[in-house]
This record gives structure tokens, C-alpha cells and sequence, in this order.
């Protein structure tokens, strides 16, 4: 680092004036706020002004407002600025109830999401069956689960099943695992599902608002949802993009 020589200035005046020769002193470039205890041991008759700075806070508003964007702020060279500190907390404000409102659709949109992408996968693995799922649920004497037995479990159920209403269809394989339904009586669910749940059957429950055609029918639906939830996530994204160019 350069060594450079210093000249020593006293500046005295009352505190109504020191924001403005405080602002002279900074756009000049050549004076370089310090804190006297941080050179001086004992800086006797000073003390040093800890007034909290009203845009400290603002700030920091602006920043947490700036993640939003994935964006980062940094500070510029301005000749003139005389906007008044209610004026700037109004504008912030106004800005983090954008900025909030936003959050909550883009979260809500990105939940759905999830939550149909996730309901898809499931609803492929019983495709296969090909009956009409809310007739299915609607069964006045018949009840119908859902979900996986493992291979080892399957083998077992066919040396084992002796009961003609007892009945699994697999619709699909994944690995160590069937992936289907089984049907019971009313008047004999109980019985059944403890003799699957002794086969570890795991059960899987399949919404049924989203769910009333055939599985392959409502995989159709179910992707165009998703496709529509997308679109309109994108739309929010754009909008998020003009924010943050507006302002």
C-alpha cells in the first residue's frame, strides 16, 4: 500500500448541520470516516457520534426485498439525491407487498406442482387396471386398496390364498415390489386386511378428485394439470422479472 501525507482538519459546527458537511466531506473523496477509539487510546474531550443512521434499517429492507430476485445490491455514485427517508420507507413498503404477494402465488403454484408430479408417479403404477376408479370407489358391498406387496409376499399369497374373495391384481413392478389393488367384501374387510397387512402390504391412498376415470385417463389428466400449473408459474416468473426491472 501507498504511503501518502495527511493534513489534519477541524471541522466544527452544531448537529443540525452535520449531515450535510458530513455528505460535502464524503463527495469529495478525500476524507475517510473513522472511529476516534479505534486510533486514539484515550481521545480526551471527544467522543464519538453513535446516532443509528435512519437508513440503516432501510437498507436492510432492500436487501431482504433483493434475495427475492436471487439479485444483490450495491451502492452507486449519485450527485444528487434529495428524497426524504418517509418517502423512501413508503416506496419499500409498497414494494415488499409486491414482492410478498408474489412469493405466496410462486409458492403455492411450485406446492401444486410437487404434489401432482409426485400423485402422477403414483397414479402410473397402476395402470393396468382397467376400470373406472370412482366406480370402483363408489362400490356399495365392495372395498378396494390400493398399494405395493413385495415379490416374496406375491409368491407366499399364491401358495397361501384359499379364500375366494380374497383376490390381488399387480398392475405393475418396481424393483422387489407388485404394485396393484385387492377387492373385499364389506362384511369381510377386516378379515382381509389383516391377512394382507400380515403379507406387509402397503397401502396407498389415491385422491379421489383427481382420480375418476381409468388410471391412464387420469394420468392424461392429471399431466395436463401439471402442464397448465407450469404455465402459469412462468407467467409469474416474467411478471417477477418486471418488478425487478421496474424498480
Amino acid at each position: 500500500m501507498a504511503v501518502c501525507s495527511l493534513k489534519l482538519v477541524s471541522i466544527i459546527g452544531t448537529n443540525s448541520s452535520l449531515d450535510a458537511v458530513a455528505k460535502v466531506c464524503g463527495d469529495s473523496g478525500f476524507f475517510e470516516p473513522k472511529n476516534i477509539e479505534g486510533f486514539c487510546s484515550k481521545p480526551e474531550g471527544l467522543k464519538p457520534y453513535s446516532e443509528v443512521s435512519p437508513y440503516e434499517g432501510l437498507i436492510k429492507k432492500l436487501e431482504n426485498v433483493s434475495n427475492f430476485f436471487n439479485k444483490k445490491l450495491s451502492f452507486v455514485s449519485i450527485n444528487r439525491f434529495n428524497v426524504g427517508v418517509e418517502e423512501i420507507s413508503k416506496f419499500i413498503k409498497d414494494l415488499e407487498v409486491k414482492v410478498k404477494d408474489f412469493e405466496n402465488k410462486k409458492k403455492e403454484l411450485v406446492k401444486n406442482i410437487e404434489y401432482l408430479e409426485k400423485f402422477l408417479d403414483l397414479v402410473k403404477k397402476f395402470c393396468g387396471v382397467n376400470l373406472n376408479l370412482e366406480s370402483m370407489f363408489d362400490c356399495e358391498y365392495v372395498t378396494v386398496r390400493f398399494g405395493r406387496l413385495s415379490k416374496e409376499s406375491y409368491e407366499k399369497l399364491k401358495n397361501l390364498r384359499d379364500d375366494s374373495y380374497i383376490m390381488f391384481f399387480p398392475c405393475s413392478e418396481d424393483g422387489n415390489y407388485y404394485w396393484g389393488v385387492y377387492f373385499a367384501p364389506i362384511e369381510n374387510l377386516k378379515e382381509v386386511d389383516s391377512f394382507f397387512s400380515g403379507l406387509y402390504f402397503e397401502h396407498v391412498k389415491i385422491d379421489r378428485e383427481e382420480c375418476r376415470k381409468t388410471p391412464e385417463e387420469s394420468v392424461k389428466d392429471i399431466a395436463s394439470k401439471i402442464k397448465f400449473e407450469k404455465s402459469k408459474l412462468e407467467e409469474i416468473e416474467r411478471q417477477i422479472g418486471g418488478l425487478w426491472k421496474t424498480h
